[in-house]
């Protein structure tokens, strides 16, 4: 990447077009095609994320969303008990699994959390596993979000 951008850098004055994918009809049709998907998953998460924040609602905990330190952010903050929690909440995780468990490392490690809980809407056999491996991160379905809290913040 560095070697094209140095490339296209040495041709001196030289503009780049604003949007060569747009400039040809089949170009454009699989572009707006990839922004559609990417909206449907964009809308997807947010409906997702409201549907954990109303189930946060009715459970009596006190929760804090979008918390960050610098650049790392949650979509929640639970903090009870003398203990942190970070909700992190994952419509697909199977889109990028490896991604959500570095994000929850660092969320735990960078806002000091006790716990990191990747919430998705249902079981998931694959992050289950590889939370197996993790220390204080754990996945979890929005159905088992009550008990899960209860049971944390109960020890």
């Amino acid at each position: 990447e560095q070697t094209l951008l140095s490339a296209y850098e040495a041709l001196g004055g030289t503009k780049l077009p604003a949007s060569p994918v747009l400039d040809d009809k089949a170009n454009a049709a699989t572009e707006e095609e990839r922004v559609r998907r990417f909206l449907e998953m964009k809308a997807t998460a947010v409906a997702f994320r409201n549907e954990v924040a109303s189930a946060l609602d009715q459970i009596p905990v006190e929760y804090q969303s979008e918390v960050s330190k610098g650049s790392v952010i949650t979509d929640f903050l639970i903090e009870a008990n003398g203990k942190r929690i970070a909700l992190e909440c994952r419509a697909n995780v199977k889109r990028d699994l490896e991604k959500s468990l570095v994000s929850a490392r660092i969320i735990r490690d960078e806002l000091g959390c006790d716990q990191v809980f990747i919430v998705v809407p249902e079981a998931d056999d694959g992050l289950l596993e590889s939370c197996a491996n993790e220390k204080d991160i754990k996945g979890l379905t929005l159905k088992g979000l009550a008990k899960e809290l209860s049971e944390f913040f109960a020890v």
